[in-house]
């Protein structure tokens, strides 16, 4: 199966403990659309495990708390999805695969799909290189569950489809096999022809990603945001993404550390924005679309989490903004839109050398430049 062509989303990610209830949310849309984003992306959708992390789901079929929905989930996404389409954007949302909440609903009705929890003496054994504690990890190696946990993902993909969701980011790919992915994506494109999977491939070994191949991805994530505008591996690994899905990339990660946190003087404003403008331009220029995590126009430098967050305090955060790059990314996503011929899966190839002082890269339409 040939990678898709032609899919370039420009994407705001929301961390929806940052945003809080369903009615803040259309003003949140009108924010990103004003930008020219046009798809919204969602991390934390789901009520979390014991332990409040956003990527241990304990039930599929509630919102996080902090939607403070009075309606079934159902109800509440298709809200958020229309509100999302009134301004133009396409609603995706972040799932998980591979493990839930060892103390959720799914584990709680189908434990032998996952495999065994581990002891309390695994655990405390030093010679055990244990895993998360309260996850439960599904069982893609028995055919019976593998079988089991298609269809019941197929039903959960299809209805979160049917509410209007457009795509789904779905983290670890390379903890489920390239077939499991290859029957979820027919499944849902049989019935639901636009919606799209993406892969989030951030560190991923290079090891990982020939399985990935062929798997029925539209889009990956590069480590663009770690490159340092000089070695070679960021041209490498485009290439070896452009092989499973078109690559996206992004000058911050949602849940890593934030830019301004990173460089040499981080309290000198001057230096901070020139860098934030560096990586935002990149970024859009270089992939077959790109993703900004919301506070990265402002410089908001307190980083997201996965198990916290508190929506006043960042929109005060956003408030004391050390400056606002919203014209320069208008720009940016104007560029990114109009030069839709060069983010369809086109070879990236570096002109410059490691030691040169400016990177020149050469963005090609077809895979490989010489054509």
């Amino acid at each position: 199966m040939e990678p898709p062509k032609g899919y370039a989303p420009r994407i705001y990610f929301f961390h929806s403990l940052l945003v809080g209830p369903l009615d803040a949310w259309p003003a949140q849309f009108a924010h990103a659309a004003a930008l020219g984003f046009d798809h919204a992306l969602i991390g934390s959708l789901f009520e979390p495990g014991r332990a409040s992390h956003g990527q241990v789901v304990g039930n599929h079929a509630r919102l996080h708390p902090v939607f403070e929905a009075g309606q079934s989930a159902t109800d509440a996404i298709r809200t958020l999805a229309d509100a999302a389409h009134q301004h133009g954007l396409t609603l995706l949302v972040d799932l998980v695969i591979d493990r839930v909440a060892a103390d959720g609903a799914l584990y709680a009705e189908h434990h032998d799909w996952f495999h065994p929890l581990e002891t309390e003496e695994a655990r405390l054994d030093p010679r055990h290189v244990h895993r998360e504690d309260n996850v439960a990890y599904a069982n893609f190696n028995d055919a019976g569950t593998r079988a089991a946990l298609v269809s019941w993902w197929t039903q959960q993909l299809l209805a979160l489809a049917d509410a209007g969701i457009g795509g789904f980011r779905f983290d670890s790919p390379h903890r489920v096999p390239a077939d499991v992915w290859r029957q979820l994506r027919n499944a849902v494109r049989a019935a639901q022809p636009d919606v799209r999977f993406l892969a989030a491939t951030p560190g991923l070994a290079r090891s990982d990603l020939p399985a990935l191949e062929g798997a029925g991805f539209d889009s990956v994530f590069s480590s663009l945001r770690w490159w340092d505008y000089r070695e070679s591996w960021m041209t490498d690994e485009y290439a070896a993404l452009a092989r499973i899905g078109g690559p996206i990339g992004f000058p911050e990660a949602p849940y890593g550390t934030r830019l301004a946190a990173e460089l040499s003087d981080p309290h000198d404003s001057g230096i901070v924005e020139r860098a934030y403008r560096r990586a935002l331009f990149t970024s859009a220029s270089i992939g077959a679309g790109w993703m900004m995590p919301m506070g990265f126009e402002y410089g908001v430098s307190e980083p997201m989490s996965q198990t916290r967050g508190d929506a006043s305090q960042f929109a005060l955060a956003c408030q004391s903004k050390r400056f606002d790059l919203s014209q320069q990314i208008s720009r940016a996503n104007e560029l990114a839109r109009t030069a839709g011929a060069l983010h369809a899966n086109g070879e990236l190839r570096p002109l410059s050398g490691p030691g040169a002082p400016a990177a020149v890269l050469l963005r090609a339409d077809r895979p490989d430049v010489r054509d």
